[in-house]
């Protein structure tokens, strides 16, 4: 509900880099994981693709996005912004996968709350069925993207 800063809980929260160069820095990783086919690299990439976002979002924003948690059944969507008077869900997806219980759950407990969903992928630009679905490297246009399909 809004605004999103009214329901922050002080005991939940994630901890992001400023950076995602510095956080390949710090995770010891050489640049070329990222260009890696396989499996090597596969359990950091969404770690580093919701860093990215995370950015991209951020300076959009008025107000700095938050994370939605429901613990039974457990369910998380990476990101929901404040977009005028909508409350956005975005899912973070670091590949072409972009299967998502958390949102099919999230869309059908709050129907009513949010007309759109922003899901970042490496799939290419599309909206079908109030998904707006944005490759990561649009991620800087997704805030004035949102408004416009809201």
């Amino acid at each position: 509900a809004l605004p999103i800063s009214a329901h922050d809980e002080a005991s939940a929260f994630k901890l992001y880099c400023l950076d995602v160069g510095v956080l390949r820095r710090l995770a010891r990783l050489h640049h070329s994981a990222f260009g890696m086919k396989g499996n090597l690299f596969a359990q950091f990439r969404g770690a580093f693709a919701e860093n990215y976002a995370l950015q991209a979002l951020v300076g959009q924003l008025d107000v700095a996005p938050r994370y939605w948690l429901n613990e039974k059944p457990r369910h998380e969507i990476d990101f929901l912004m404040q977009v005028g008077n909508d409350v956005v869900p975005v899912e973070v997806k670091s590949g072409e996968n972009v299967k998502s219980a958390s949102l099919n759950y999230y869309r059908r407990k709050y129907p009513d709350q949010s007309p759109l969903v922003v899901r970042l992928s490496l799939r290419n630009l599309a909206y079908e069925g109030g998904v707006l679905s944005l490759p990561l490297y649009l991620a800087d246009h997704a805030v004035r993207l949102a408004e416009r399909k809201s």
